[in-house]
């Protein structure tokens, strides 16, 4: 199922979507300050620049569902099916298993990046409210609440980016023990 390195790709890929979301968290900070709320009361661009941040983070976000719905079919892929191999009753439970352990880490990490998501959905209407109303006092701290929950979540991540790492292996080293020839005992 994964090539040699590809468990690292599939990692990667998450990571990808949080580095672009840390950028993007990066970007709105820089709103905050009096020159760029100048720049708020331009209404399209203003309205321009708002939908283009959450454009980039329906992105993100169709894409972490894409990386999830990419792991279950390759899972799929390597479901025992040779109900005459002798080993199949072993390796149907190992599956089961596998199965087992990959739908409560996927379930983590939709969780994960939803909350992430939905938080940061909300934090762009707060700070461009607060920022249309030039409340700077307001939108430094949604600012600062917003970091501060993002980084939390973030340094979650870490352990769940290791343990879809280690199942990534899991599944990988599953894969070849179940694709090999049945042995004659």
């Amino acid at each position: 199922m994964f090539k040699s390195g590809q468990p690292t790709v599939v990692i990667e890929r998450f990571k990808k979507v949080q580095t672009r979301l840390k950028t993007l968290v990066l970007t709105l900070e820089n709103f905050t300050n009096n020159e760029n709320q100048q720049k708020i009361n331009k209404t399209s661009k203003s309205t321009n620049k708002r939908e283009s941040f959450f454009r980039e983070l329906n992105q993100m976000r169709n894409e972490v569902i894409t990386y999830v719905n990419d792991i279950q079919r390759q899972l799929e892929a390597i479901r025992p099916s040779d109900t005459n191999d002798v080993n199949y009753i072993q390796k149907a439970q190992n599956y089961l298993l596998l199965i087992q352990l990959t739908t409560e880490i996927l379930t983590k990490l939709n969780q994960l990046f939803t909350q992430i998501f939905d938080r940061f959905s909300e934090y762009i209407e707060q700070l461009w409210n607060y920022m249309s109303n030039h409340d700077d006092v307001q939108a430094r701290r949604v600012t600062r609440e917003f970091n501060q929950f993002f980084l939390e979540k973030t340094s979650n991540s870490d352990k769940l980016f290791n343990d879809i790492q280690q199942l990534v292996n899991d599944i990988d080293n599953d894969e070849r023990n179940w694709r090999e020839e049945p042995t004659n005992q």
